[in-house]
């Protein structure tokens, strides 16, 4: 199954936007044992054991933790990904505090509180 996301151009565009993104993230596999990448981009900082999940794929990525080199590079990534994703348009004045760190987390928290 292949997903696409297209570049985002509309602001009016967002929420379809905003819902491909993350379905796209749950089916790209990240360097981190294989967590699709949606963890970086999860709501919690840090899972607490009382939290259960619907499925397994959730699971992952509600569990994976938010530090180390494999995030690390899984942030950069995300950060490139959605830094593709914004073009030149309105997204850009969001995500463009985050480039010289390439912080996906910080990119997409910064998108979401718009």
């Amino acid at each position: 199954m292949t997903i696409y996301v297209y570049v985002f151009k509309k602001i009016e565009e967002w929420l379809t936007w905003s819902e491909q993104f993350l379905t796209y993230t749950r089916t790209k596999k990240g360097k981190n044992n294989g967590t699709p990448i949606a963890y970086v981009i999860r709501e919690h900082n840090i899972p607490t054991p009382d939290m259960t999940f619907p499925t397994e794929t959730d699971e992952k990525i509600g569990r994976a933790l938010l530090i180390g080199p494999l995030y690390n590079a899984d942030n950069a990534d995300m950060y490139d990904l959605l830094k593709s994703l914004s073009g030149n348009g309105p997204l850009w004045p969001f995500i463009q505090p985050f480039e010289r760190r390439r912080d996906g987390r910080g990119a997409w928290k910064a998108l979401v509180q718009y």
